[in-house]
């Protein structure tokens, strides 16, 4: 089975979501994943907000992080978190599994 190009764009999350992570490289990140036609820009939750304007009108969606890098957060602090991110224009969420309560 072959895709296009574009089908295959369609999958990929162009991600930034390093600690030192600055405005300017936000803001490269969401033009490259609106110029390739990626699926979403995965920014942590400080950027959402930046993420979210600069995909607007695009079909790029705005995915953030919760409970990032350990996730060793309260569930009632990712929650939180979670609905913030909801409110600054995220339309998904990766949330990172606390390992010691799996366990």
């Amino acid at each position: 089975m072959k895709i296009s190009r574009e089908e295959l764009a369609k999958m990929i999350d162009s991600t930034n979501v390093k600690a030192t992570a600055t405005k300017s490289e936000i803001e490269k990140l969401c033009k490259e994943a609106i110029q390739h036609g990626f699926r979403c820009a995965v920014v942590n939750p400080f950027y959402v907000k930046l993420a979210a304007t600069l995909s607007k009108g695009s079909d790029v969606k705005v995915c953030s992080t919760v409970g990032f890098p350990f996730g060793v957060s309260l569930p009632e602090i990712k929650a939180l978190e979670a609905v913030k991110a909801v409110e600054d224009g995220a339309e998904e969420l990766d949330m990172v599994i606390n390992l010691a309560a799996l366990k």
